[in-house]
């Protein structure tokens, strides 16, 4: 018993399954712990509580318990250094995004609608990661310092809304304005309304600071 024991410790879990799914091997013979192995590489592939059941041959309460006992094994306490290492291997996965994306729009036998649309993905994708970094604290909330005049800054604006717009038509003109590129471009331009709020909130804050330092000095040389 203790050598059969071992030998289903040292065989893969793939091939267990792939054995109980031939017919090789009774999957009602398995030890507790070759069980909920293979539940959790069952759970991994897609298959819900019933079909892991039926493929065990094993009660869904006795697959639950088992699904409560492997959540206990998994759970993570806060790690700072295994917190670097997943943040590491998320940039990992996105530069290599970003990287097939860019392929994708370079190459010069994908469609300019295509291209555009890999542009803009990319770009999201970008996005969103500088944004999950600025909640983990490993970049700032807001640059440090970046000096625009008004004019300049709207310019800015009215050329992204322009772009946005170009992007939109060239898809629609090629058949190419699927959903997906439809979610990016209304997100880019969701953003680009927060940063002309932002905007506009900042410059009335600068207003209302420049017109405090003028009355400032009145109102001490009323008080002397």
């Amino acid at each position: 018993m203790e050598n059969d024991q071992s030998a289903a410790d040292e065989t893969p879990i793939l091939s267990i399954l792939q054995e109980i799914r031939d017919g090789r091997r009774n999957a009602r013979n398995l030890e507790k712990d070759i069980r909920q192995r293979c539940v959790e590489a069952l759970s991994l592939e897609g298959c819900g509580e019933t079909q892991i059941a039926q493929i065990l041959e094993r009660s869904e309460k006795t697959v639950r318990r088992d699904m409560a006992d492997i959540r206990k094994k998994n759970a993570v306490t806060p790690n700072v250094e295994q917190a670097k290492e997943i943040v590491g291997e998320i940039q990992q996965q996105v530069r290599a995004q970003i990287g097939r994306l860019t392929r994708i729009a370079t190459n010069r036998e994908t469609s300019q609608a295509d291209k555009i649309s890999a542009e803009a993905v990319a770009w999201r994708i970008r996005k969103e990661f500088a944004e999950k970094l600025q909640t983990l604290g490993y970049l700032p909330l807001k640059p440090t310092e970046l000096i625009l005049t008004r004019q300049s800054e709207e310019k800015s604006f009215a050329e992204i809304e322009q772009t946005l717009a170009d992007v939109q038509k060239v898809a629609q003109e090629n058949n190419k304005l699927n959903p997906e590129l439809e979610g990016v471009i209304q997100g880019l331009q969701a953003d680009l309304e927060k940063a002309k709020l932002s905007h506009k909130a900042t410059h009335l804050l600068e207003q209302q600071n420049q017109q405090s330092n003028k009355e400032e000095p009145k109102n001490e040389q009323q008080s002397t």
